[in-house]
C-alpha cells in the first residue's frame, strides 16, 4: 500500500530524536514505516530495521539485538557472540561506542515496540533517545501503544513527533491511486473511502476484493460494524476465495511466529509446501517480509489471529506445529529458537530436555548459540521443567543468576544437583566447576582440595568438551595467580586462550589476559604483561566497541603498571573514570585492589594524602555495594598505610587496632601470607613501617624476620622489592651499611628495578638519598651502580621544570615568603605532618638540607618566580 505523500514527509526533513507511530492493527503502520525505511536506504542513509517481539522485553536482549542491528546497517564487521554474556550496562557502554562512531544520522525502526514494552526495556530504549551519546541517533518507534516513558523532556527541545491514526488514513486521493488499475469508477472508489474512514487494512482487503470481480453489494456487506468486525469479515471473504491447498498451509503454519518455505515444509510434513509458500504473494495476503533475503515472512496479527481460530476449531492444536518447528530448529543447531518454539507449544520439558542435549550449562559460553537468552527463557518457565531429570540445565540456571547477580537463586539451583546426583561423576565434575565459577562472584576462595579436584578432572576426564575443558583452564589460571602461584597461573591462562578460542568463546579467551597478564607484571616480566593488557583493551575496542566493562578493566591494570615504572604523567585522568566504571559493573576484587593501590601509591609519591583518602573512601562505598568483603579489608589497612606516611603514628597504631590489625597480628600466618595477598599492607608490614616511624629498627627488624619466614610460597617480585626496601631502611636505622648495601646489591641483580622504580619511590625521598649513598661506597660494582642510578640518579643532575608537584611548587613559593610550617599547614589546610612530609621530598629533589637553600636551589633552576 503505497504511502508516497506520507513518506516524501518524513524524508523531507531531518527526523527528531523520537518518532513514534502509534495505531490498531490494520492501519499500515510496519507497511508505512517500511516504505520510509526504503527511502532512507534509496538516498545512501543509513538506517536498521529491527522487528521486536515479546522476548526483547528483555532488555539485555533487547540491546543485543539493537548492537547488531546498527552492525549490520554500517556494514560493520561482525561481533562474536559475546555480547549474549553482557550485563545490561556493558552492553549500553557498548551501544555508546557504536553511536560514537556515527559520522551521520542514522534512523532505528523498532517494528511491533508494544510486544517489547516492559519497564527495563522502555528504560533502555529511553536511553537511546535522550542521552547525548546517542545523538545522532534516530529512533522510529513502531507500536499499538505509547511508550511508558516521559517525553516531556524531548517534546520541549523539540525532538519527538507522533504519527497515530489520523495521519495514517488513507485519503479519496490515496484510495484512487491504491485502485488505479482497477476498472471501478472514481464515484465507487469515493464511495469506498467514506464507508472505510480510510482504515488501511479495509482499503487494502477492498482492492484485493475487487481484483477477484466481486459485487459491490458484497463487498460493502458488514462494513457497519466495528473496525475489528470489518476486519475480520474482510480477511474472512479473502481466505474464502483461496485455493484449498492455500487455505491448508495458511491453517497449518498459523502457530507459528514467522514461516519460510523450509521451515513450513518440516512443519506440515508436505514437501508442496514450498511452492505454496512462494504463493502467498499472489493472494493479496496482509503478510510482512521479515528479513533482508525474502526468505521469512510473518502473517499480519488480523490474520494471524483468525487463521488460529479456525485452524483449532478444524482440530488442529497449535502445539504440534510448534513441537514440530522446535525440533527443525535444533537439528539446524539454533537452539535460541528452538526453545522459544517448544515454550510456546507449552512444552517447558521439551525445551530443557533440548537445552540438556546441547551441553546445559556450556551453551553460556558458546555465546554464538544465544546460551544466555536460553536460559533466560527456561528461567521464566521453571515451574513446568522436572529439574532432578535435567542436571546440566540446572548448573545452566545457577550460572545465568551469579551472572544476575542473584546469588542466592545460583546457590540454589547448585544445591538441587549436588544434592540429587550424587554418584554421577559426569555430573559431580561438572558441578565442582560451577561451584568454582560461582566462587569467582562472592569474593570466595578455592581450597587446595578443590583445586586438586580441578586438576584431576582436567588430567583424567578425555570427554570433557571444549568449553568445559576451557573454562577448568581459566579457573586454575584465576586461581594460582590469587596463590601466588603465577608461573602456573600464566601457562594454565594461555592454554584457556587456545582452548576458548578453538570452541567460539572469544569473550572467554578475552578475560585470560587479565590473569595472564597480571600473573607476568607479578612475577617481574612487564614487558610480557604489557603486551598482554595491550591485547585486551585492542581486542575488547575490536569486539565491542569502545566503553566497554574490559577496556576499563584493561585501562585500571595498565595504570597499575605505568604507576609502578614511575610514569605517572596522564595516569589521574585515565586511571579515575576506568576504575569508577568496573567498580559499578562486571568486576571482581582483584581488578578494584589494583586500581585502589595504584591510587594510593600516587598519593604517596605526590604527597596528596587527601587524594588517597578519597580513594579509600570511594572503594569502600563499591565493596560494600558489592559486598567484598576482603575489598573492605584492603580498605582499612591502605588507610593505616597512608596514615603512617602522614607521620599520624598515633591515629594509624589506634586505627590499627580498631580494624583488627593490632601488633598482635603481625604474628599470625594467615592474616600474612604474601602469596594470597599480593597487593595492599598485612598487618606485619604495618607494624614494621610503624616501629621505624617510632624509632624501634629492632622490633622492626624482628617483625620483619618473623613475616619472611612465614612465607612458603616464592615471593612475588613486587613483594619482593617491597621487602627488600624495608630490610634497606631497618640496616640503615640500626648503623649496619655494610648490611644495608649488601641487600641493595641484591635487590639491583635480582629485579628489573626501573620496571618496579614504584615500589621504592613510595617509601619516601630518604630512601632515594640511602640509595645513592649506599650505591657511591667503595666495593660496590660499576653494573650495580648503573642499575640503581636508573632509578635514584647520583647528585648533581638538573632538576626538570616538571619535577616538582603543584603541591611541592605551593609550598617552596610559600617558603620563599618566610612561611612556617604551621602556616603553610593553615594556607594550604593541611597538617604540620603532612607539610613536613613535603619538605622531605623537596629537600630530596633539589639535593638540599635547609629551607633557605632549597629556595635559592628552586629558585637558580627556575622552578619558582
Amino acid at each position: 500500500m503505497p504511502r508516497a505523500r506520507l513518506v516524501s514527509e518524513m524524508l523531507a526533513a531531518r527526523a527528531p530524536r523520537l518518532t513514534v507511530v502509534t495505531a490498531p492493527a490494520g492501519f499500515g503502520k510496519t507497511s508505512f514505516a517500511g516504505q520510509w525505511f526504503r527511502g532512507l536506504r534509496e538516498q545512501c542513509r543509513t538506517a536498521a530495521w529491527l522487528s521486536l517481539d515479546t522476548e526483547h522485553r528483555d532488555a539485555p536482549h533487547l540491546l543485543q539485538h539493537v548492537i547488531a542491528a546498527l552492525d549490520q546497517a554500517m556494514a560493520a564487521e561482525r561481533r562474536p557472540g559475546d555480547l549474549d554474556t553482557l550485563s545490561l550496562p556493558a552492553l549500553l557502554q557498548v551501544l555508546r561506542g557504536v553511536a560514537g562512531g556515527l559520522a551521520d544520522d542514522l534512523t532505528l525502526f523498532l517494528d511491533d515496540y508494544h510486544l517489547a514494552q516492559s519497564d527495563p526495556a522502555e528504560a533502555a530504549v529511553f536511553k537511546l533517545c535522550s542521552e547525548a551519546a546517542f545523538a545522532r541517533l534516530r529512533v522510529v518507534l513502531i507500536s499499538r501503544g505509547r511508550p511508558n516513558f516521559p517525553l516531556a523532556r524531548l517534546r520541549l527541545d523539540r525532538e519527538v513527533r507522533q504519527i497515530g491514526v489520523e495521519r495514517l488514513l488513507f485519503s479519496v486521493e490515496e484510495t484512487q491511486a491504491l485502485f488505479g488499475s482497477s476498472t471501478r469508477d472514481t464515484d465507487w472508489i469515493a464511495a469506498l473511502a467514506q464507508r472505510t474512514e480510510g482504515w488501511p487494512m479495509a482499503v487494502h482487503m477492498a482492492r484485493v476484493l475487487s481484483d477477484e470481480a466481486q459485487a459491490a453489494q458484497d463487498i460493502w456487506h458488514g462494513f457497519a460494524t466495528s473496525d475489528g468486525d470489518m476486519g475480520r469479515y474482510l480477511i474472512e471473504q479473502v481466505i474464502s476465495a483461496l485455493p484449498a491447498n492455500v487455505c491448508d498451509f495458511l491453517y497449518a503454519t498459523a502457530a507459528l511466529p514467522a514461516v519460510s518455505a523450509d521451515l513450513a515444509a518440516a512443519v506440515t510434513e508436505d514437501p508442496a509446501a514450498r511452492e505454496t509458500f512462494r504463493t502467498l504473494a499472489d493472494h493479496g495476503l496482509p503478510i510482512s517480509v521479515t528479513d533482508s533475503g525474502g526468505q521469512w515472512i510473518r502473517y499480519h496479527p488480523l490474520l494471524s489471529g483468525l487463521l488460529k481460530e479456525e485452524a483449532q476449531r478444524r482440530g488442529r492444536e497449535p502445539a504440534g506445529a510448534l513441537t514440530r518447528a522446535a525440533a527443525w530448529f535444533r537439528d539446524r543447531g539454533e537452539i535460541k529458537t528452538a526453545v522459544r518454539h517448544a515454550l510456546l507449544a507449552g512444552d517447558a520439558a521439551l525445551a530443557a530436555r533440548m537445552t540438556e542435549a546441547e551441553g546445559g550449562w556450556r551453551l553460556i559460553y558458546l555465546t554464538a548459540r544465544g546460551g544466555m537468552s536460553v536460559f533466560r527463557q527456561l528461567s521464566e518457565h521453571v515451574a513446568g521443567i522436572p529439574l532432578d531429570r535435567f542436571p546440566l540445565t540446572t548448573l545452566g540456571l545457577a550460572v545465568l543468576f551469579a551472572k544476575l547477580g542473584q546469588l542466592q537463586a545460583a546457590r540454589h539451583y547448585l544445591g538441587l544437583v549436588t544434592r540429587t546426583e550424587a554418584g554421577d561423576a559426569g555430573v559431580e565434575r561438572q558441578g565442582r566447576l560451577v561451584h568454582a565459577l560461582l566462587s569467582l562472584y562472592d569474593d570466595s576462595h578455592l581450597g587446595p582440595e578443590e583445586l586438586t579436584g580441578l586438576e584431576h578432572d582436567l588430567a583424567t576426564d578425555r570427554e570433557l568438551g571444549m568449553v568445559h575443558r576451557g573454562l577448568l583452564l581459566n579457573l586454575l589460571s584465576f586461581n594460582y595467580l590469587n596463590q601466588g602461584r603465577l608461573q602456573q597461573s600464566v601457562a594454565y591462562g594461555e592454554q584457556s586462550v587456545r582452548c576458548l578460542k578453538d570452541c567460539g568463546a572469544e569473550f572467554g579467551a578475552l578475560h585470560l589476559h587479565i590473569h595472564i597478564g597480571q600473573a607476568q607484571y607479578l612475577s617481574g616480566d612487564p614487558r610480557s604483561a604489557q603486551g598482554s593488557y595491550a591485547r585486551l583493551i585492542a581486542d575488547a575496542r575490536t569486539h565491542l566497541g569502545a566503553g566497554s566493562d574490559l577496556e576499563a578493566i584493561g585501562q585500571v591494570l595498565q595504570s597499575e603498571l605505568d604507576v609502578q615504572r614511575g610514569e605517572i604523567a596522564g595516569v589521574t585522568d585515565r586511571l579515575g573514570p576506568a576504575l569508577a566504571h568496573v567498580a559499578d559493573h562486571d568486576v571482581w576484587f582483584d581488578i578494584l585492589a589494583a586500581g585502589l593501590t595504584t591510587q594510593l601509591r600516587m598519593a604517596l609519591i605526590e604527597g596528596r594524602f587527601a587524594d588517597g583518602h578519597a580513594a579509600i573512601d570511594e572503594a569502600r562505598g563499591a565493596a560494600r555495594r558489592r559486598g567484598l568483603h576482603r575489598l573492605r579489608a584492603l580498605c582499612d589497612s591502605e588507610r593505616v598505610r597512608l596514615m603512617i606516611s602522614e607521620g599520624e603514628l598515633a591515629e594509624a597504631q589506634r586505627l590499627a587496632s580498631l580494624s583488627g590489625l593490632g601488633a598482635d597480628r603481625a604474628h599470625s600466618r594467615a592474616d600474612n601470607l604474601l602469596s594470597t595477598q599480593l597487593r595492599g599492607a598485612v598487618p606485619a608490614l604495618l607494624w614494621v613501617r610503624i616501629w621505624l616511624a617510632r624509632g624501634a629498627p629492632e622490633r622492626a627488624a624482628d617483625t620483619l624476620s618473623t613475616l619472611t619466614a612465614m612465607q612458603a610460597e616464592r615471593l612475588s617480585t613486587t613483594r619482593f622489592v617491597e621487602l627488600q626496601v624495608l630490610a634497606i631502611r631497618i640496616a640503615v636505622a640500626r648503623g649496619e651499611p655494610g648490611a644495608a648495601a649488601e641487600r641493595l646489591l641484591e635487590l639491583a641483580y635480582r629485579a628489573p628495578l626501573a620496571e618496579y622504580r614504584g615500589s621504592v619511590l613510595e617509601e619516601g625521598p630518604e630512601v632515594l638519598d640511602t640509595f645513592r649513598t649506599l650505591a657511591a661506597q667503595d666495593g660496590v660494582p660499576e653494573s650495580a651502580r648503573t642499575r640503581i642510578a636508573e632509578i635514584a640518579p647520583p647528585t648533581g643532575h638538573a632538576v626538570a621544570a616538571d619535577a616538582l608537584t603543584p603541591r611541592e611548587r605551593e609550598i617552596v613559593a610559600l617558603l620563599s615568603e618566610g612561611r612556617t610550617n604551621k602556616q603553610i599547614g593553615l594556607d594550604l589546610e593541611m597538617s604540620e605532618n603532612t607539610v613536613k612530609f613535603h619538605l622531605r621530598n623537596l629537600f630530596g629533589k633539589l639535593e638540599v638540607t635547609t629551607r633557605t637553600a632549597a629556595v635559592t636551589a628552586a629558585r637558580g633552576r627556575g622552578l619558582i618566580d
